[in-house]
């Protein structure tokens, strides 16, 4: 649910502009170093599987993109021609941001979502967040989402959405047997 979000513009609409980083990387980088590159983005993007994520905000659609553009330049090896493989770029470029141009707009218009943190509390290991999310029509849903972290990793718990939490102080996720007071700003554990 919370591990990869390419949604907005910005995340999936620099996916289009691979194949020119990747002609950029065929022609001005060393073979081995582009192996290389495109082997450690791939071992980046492992985490994708796992309920794990990077807090590092948009690194899995960058780590999408190295490992697309070294995998496009891998590709350009094979031809000795670069005009050719100037103008198959260029052209699958035109193309992938036509597709995911027409898809941005499409989906923007259709989801019509806004989700935002209002407030963040950070803890040893764990952040609660106060969310308001704000669809098309309607009223916002409110909740507090429980999200753990360790590392350079975060992971998602659970959320205690309109369940009393715009009146009581104490907000629990009972799944995980964790009570959050958000007056006092204090986490603890029950049983």
């Amino acid at each position: 649910m919370h591990n990869v979000n390419f949604e907005g513009g910005g995340t999936t609409f620099i996916l289009f502009i691979f194949p020119l980083i990747g002609l950029f990387l065929e022609h001005n980088t060393a073979h081995s170093r582009i192996y290389w590159t495109l082997g450690i983005s791939a071992l980046l993007l492992i985490p994708i599987f796992t309920p794990w994520h990077y807090i590092i905000p948009y690194a899995y659609p960058i780590l999408l993109l190295i490992l697309l553009a070294a995998g496009y330049a891998v590709f350009l090896q094979m031809s000795d021609n670069q005009r050719v493989k100037t103008v198959m770029s260029v052209v699958i470029t035109v193309m992938l941001f036509l597709i995911l141009g027409f898809q941005n707009v499409v989906s923007s218009f259709a989801a019509g979502s806004n989700k935002r943190i209002v407030k963040k509390w950070t803890f040893k290991n764990y952040n609660v967040e106060y969310t308001v999310d704000q669809g098309f029509a309607g009223h916002a849903l409110i909740g507090y989402e429980l999200s753990q972290h360790k590392f350079i990793f975060s992971r998602y718990i659970e959320s205690a959405m309109g369940k009393d939490t715009t009146t009581n102080c104490m907000i629990q996720f009972p799944v995980h047997k964790i009570r959050f007071d958000k007056c006092n700003g204090s986490l603890e554990t029950f049983r």
